[in-house]
């Protein structure tokens, strides 16, 4: 998998809201640093493969602000990298814009427990692709990461 496949799935996202069973997702309830504690990608067209890829050394963070910005640092064992942008509730959505590319989301089902935040959604080719044998021909993914304030 490609780092840029990962941070475009992180980046344009649009989170959904959770089972009903937390806080409401808000931008109140969500301000803070979150950091994740597990990121788990499944193959699309193959769910029995799945790749840990926290174990693998990827690590994400995202520090959230009360008025809606964001920063995220995202690396893996080979770099690192981040991108900062906006947040916005809509209905029961958090939308997530990354400054650098505007307009692009990605619906992604989000569930607030407290100081815990699990975000899970189902990339593209285009966004949030994983490549499983590393011959540059990424398969769209489940991405789950498991955040920790």
């Amino acid at each position: 998998m490609t780092l840029r496949h990962l941070a475009l799935g992180l980046a344009t996202a649009t989170l959904a809201c959770g089972d009903g069973t937390g806080p409401d997702l808000t931008l109140a309830n969500l301000t803070g640093t979150w950091t994740a504690t597990q990121i788990r990608v499944t193959n699309n067209l193959d769910p029995s493969l799945a790749e840990d890829l926290y174990a693998l050394g990827f690590r994400f963070r995202i520090v959230i602000e009360g008025d809606g910005a964001f920063a995220v640092e995202f690396s893996n064992p080979l770099g690192s990298d981040g991108y900062e942008g906006t947040l916005a509730v809509e209905g029961d959505s958090l939308i997530m814009t990354r400054g650098d590319l505007p307009g692009e989301r990605l619906p992604i089902q989000a569930d607030l427990d407290r100081d815990a935040l699990t975000l899970t959604w189902q990339g593209t080719e285009q966004c949030g692709s994983y490549d499983w044998e590393a011959d540059t021909c990424p398969i769209p993914a489940t991405f789950s990461l498991t955040l920790e304030r």
